[in-house]
C-alpha cells in the first residue's frame, strides 16, 4: 500500500510539473526563465460583481489597514488590501468606465487598468503564472497574457500592446476614512469564503530573505540597498526610473518633493503618517515648472500652484476637471520588484 501511495504521489507531482511547464511553454515577449508557476488557473478568483459600503459605515477595517483608492469624476472608491490579497483583481465600473483594480500580492504593486480592449469591455482574471514574482493577468476576449508591472501584453494576440492605466493611491484606513467618509469601500460580501483580515502568505511581508520564486538578481545585494519588501513609489519617464521612500518626507502631515526624472519636472506628494505617496508631472501649460505646495484645509488635502489652481490628491483640478495635473507612469511596489524589472533604478536621496 505504501509503495502504491508513493507511486500515486510521485505521479501527481510529475503531472503538476508537466502542466506547469505546459503553461509556461510558448512564445513570450519576455524570457521564459522569468515566468514561474504560482497557483493554478482559477485558484485566485477575480471579483466580478463587487459590493460596497460607505466608508463612514465600514467597520471591518483597522486604522492600520491599507486601501487602494481611485477617483474618477467624483466617483471615489477604496479597495482594501485585506480583500485584494485574496483576489488580486476587481473588475468594476467607476463613473461608468470599465476598470480593473489590480494588486499583485507578491510584488506589492497596485495599478488600475482600463478594461476597454479594442472597443470591448473585458474581464481580467489571474492566471496563477508570475513574471518575476509579479502577477500575470489574462482574459478570454483576446487570449493575451498581460504583465501588471510592465503594463503590456507579454504573450498572445496582443503581445507588446500597452494597457492604459488610471491614477490610484495607497493610503492607510485611518487617513482615508477621514478624507473620504462618503466614498464607497469594497466590502466582504464577495460570494467567496476567504478569511479576510488574515494575510495568505505568512511572514512574507516582513521576511527580507523570503522570495518564493527565483529572480535574476542577488537578493543579498538588493537587501543591502533597501529592505526587499519596503514599498517604494517608482516613477518611470521614458527609460529612466526613480524610486521614492516614505522616509524622504516630513514625518507628520503631507509634504512635497520637487525633482526631475529624465529631464521632466515632477512633484511627489507624500505622508509617512498616512502611508501615502503619489507623483505628478509638475509642468504647466507653457512647459514651465509649477510652483506647488500642499495645504491641509478642513480635513482635506489640496495641491496648490502659484496661480491659485487647486488639485486633489488624485491630480483632479477642483474647479476645472479639464486641467488635471500631468499623470506619470508610477505606482507603489516592493523594492525588489522595481529593482528586478528596472535594474537601472535610482533611489532618490535628499
Amino acid at each position: 500500500m505504501k509503495s502504491y501511495l508513493r507511486y500515486i504521489t510521485g505521479a501527481l507531482i510529475l503531472l503538476t510539473l508537466a502542466c506547469a511547464n505546459g503553461r509556461i511553454n510558448g512564445e513570450w515577449a519576455v524570457p521564459n526563465s522569468e515566468i514561474a508557476e504560482g497557483e493554478g488557473n482559477g485558484d485566485i478568483p477575480a471579483i466580478n460583481s463587487p459590493n460596497f459600503t460607505k466608508a463612514n459605515q465600514t467597520t471591518y477595517l483597522t486604522d492600520q489597514s491599507t486601501v487602494i483608492g481611485i477617483d474618477i469624476a467624483g466617483d471615489i472608491k477604496a479597495y482594501p488590501l485585506e480583500i485584494m490579497d485574496w483576489h488580486e483583481v476587481v473588475n468594476d465600473e467607476v463613473d461608468s468606465l470599465p476598470i480593473a483594480i489590480t494588486y499583485s500580492a507578491l510584488s506589492g504593486s497596485s495599478i488600475a487598468f482600463d478594461r476597454n480592449i479594442n472597443g470591448t469591455a473585458i474581464d481580467f482574471r489571474i492566471t496563477g503564472l508570475l513574471h518575476n514574482s509579479n502577477t500575470i493577468l489574462s482574459e478570454l476576449e483576446t487570449f493575451t497574457d498581460w504583465s501588471q508591472m510592465l503594463r503590456k501584453g507579454i504573450r498572445g494576440d496582443l503581445s507588446e500592446t500597452p494597457l492604459n492605466d488610471f491614477q490610484v493611491v495607497e493610503m492607510n484606513w485611518a487617513k482615508w476614512k477621514q478624507l473620504f467618509p462618503n466614498s464607497d469601500v469594497l466590502n466582504q460580501n464577495t460570494s467567496y469564503n476567504r478569511p479576510y483580515g488574515t494575510y495568505p502568505y505568512g511572514d512574507y511581508r516582513i521576511d527580507s530573505t523570503k522570495i518564493f520564486f527565483n529572480l535574476p538578481h542577488d537578493l543579498d545585494s538588493l537587501n543591502k540597498i533597501l529592505f526587499l519588501k519596503e514599498k517604494i513609489l517608482g516613477v518611470k519617464v521614458a527609460d529612466v526610473v526613480k524610486g521614492y521612500r516614505l522616509e524622504n518626507f516630513q514625518e507628520e502631515g503631507f509634504s512635497i518633493i520637487e525633482d526631475e526624472v529624465n529631464g521632466e519636472p515632477i512633484m511627489i506628494l507624500g505622508s509617512p503618517s498616512a502611508e501615502f505617496m503619489v507623483a505628478y508631472n509638475a509642468k504647466n501649460e507653457e512647459g514651465q515648472r509649477r510652483k506647488l505646495e500642499v495645504i491641509e484645509q478642513n480635513e482635506n488635502i489640496f495641491i496648490v500652484d502659484e496661480n491659485g489652481n487647486k488639485w486633489s490628491i488624485f491630480g483632479i483640478n477642483i474647479e476645472n476637471n479639464q486641467l488635471p495635473l500631468g499623470k506619470l507612469e508610477s505606482n507603489i511596489a516592493y523594492w525588489f520588484s522595481w529593482a528586478t524589472f528596472y535594474p537601472q533604478i535610482e533611489i532618490f536621496q535628499r
